[in-house]
């Protein structure tokens, strides 16, 4: 699939989805703009994170405010923590026009959550995933490193944001579950996965829930 096909499919998705059929996404619950909470400036020295845990943002472009409004979700986009030591890494799958960065990638969390990539973002660490589980779907994941963004349904191959993490976790706990949302809108049609899935996975903590301050 070229760049172009993958954009336009990707934007297609999005905008038809919005504007045709919402009501095909299913929520179990919706987060107030009020439970954001604020957070100072120098906040990376606030989160002793580890290995493994999820860190969903919500970007500031266009298509991440379609994903918010048809998952009905809080967040647009998530990452997984790889390493901590020297600096915290994340990984995640990504294609961002903007930028020209496409595939899946290394991000440190300073750039992660950066003012001009997110408008808040939230830590959530799985409890019923020992440590070194959340090692091995750390290493798996980074195996993919440079591997392409692909944007398809549940039953086709796919490596975006979501299903990158979701695949890799399946490796290491085959009970692993979330929730996919199904789109009925050809050529739409089949089950895609949005961070809110992981946003409302039963057995998650979490870590902390910031909005940045202007």
């Amino acid at each position: 699939m070229s760049n172009q096909i993958l954009i336009l499919k990707k934007y297609l998705l999005v905008l038809i989805i919005a504007l045709v059929s919402t009501s095909c996404f299913h929520s179990k619950h919706q987060t107030s703009d009020a439970d954001i909470k604020s957070f100072p400036a120098d906040y990376t020295q606030l989160i002793p994170l580890e290995i493994g845990d999820w860190i969903l943002r919500m970007g500031k472009d266009t298509d991440s405010h379609l994903i918010r409004q048809i998952s009905k979700g809080k967040f647009s986009h998530i990452g997984i923590v790889v390493e901590v030591e020297p600096e915290v890494k994340i990984v995640h799958a990504i294609h961002d026009e903007n930028s020209g960065q496409s595939g899946v990638l290394y991000s440190n969390l300073q750039n992660f959550v950066a003012p001009n990539a997110a408008e808040y973002f939230t830590v959530l660490r799985a409890t019923n995933i020992n440590k070194q589980q959340q090692k091995n779907i750390a290493k798996h994941i980074q195996q993919q490193i440079g591997q392409p963004f692909v944007l398809n349904t549940r039953n086709e191959k796919h490596r975006y944001c979501t299903t990158l993490i979701y695949n890799a976790i399946l490796q290491v706990k085959p009970d692993f579950s979330i929730q996919w949302s199904k789109v009925n809108f050809p050529p739409f049609s089949g089950e895609y996965l949005f961070p809110i899935a992981f946003e409302q996975y039963p057995q998650v903590k979490v870590i902390y829930l910031s909005q940045t301050v202007d």
